[in-house]
């Protein structure tokens, strides 16, 4: 299970792996904290029949976690120079 829900006070996303990297740590956070904001602005229904693509497009600000997409090949929103590749 990658979200756990059994603690009604929390919810505990179990998605990452652990790392020592700064960088990703914070996308990491990024990440989570961009999830909670989307499933709060939107219903239901547009959450869940997101893409990935239509989830990237809302990523603003988030330094840390759009240079992580990037080097992972996995933010669309704009290309990708094979410079940026990590």
């Amino acid at each position: 299970m990658c979200v756990n829900l059994q603690n009604y006070n929390t919810v505990e996303f179990r998605i990452f792996r652990g790392t020592l990297k700064y960088d990703t740590f914070i996308a990491t956070i990024q990440l989570v904290h961009e999830i909670c904001t989307q499933a709060i602005k939107k219903s239901d229904k547009e959450f869940e029949s997101m893409s990935w693509s239509d989830f990237v497009k809302e990523i603003k600000d988030k330094k840390e976690l759009i240079d992580y997409l990037k080097s992972k090949q996995l933010f669309v929103n704009e290309e990708i120079l094979e410079s940026e590749v990590i």
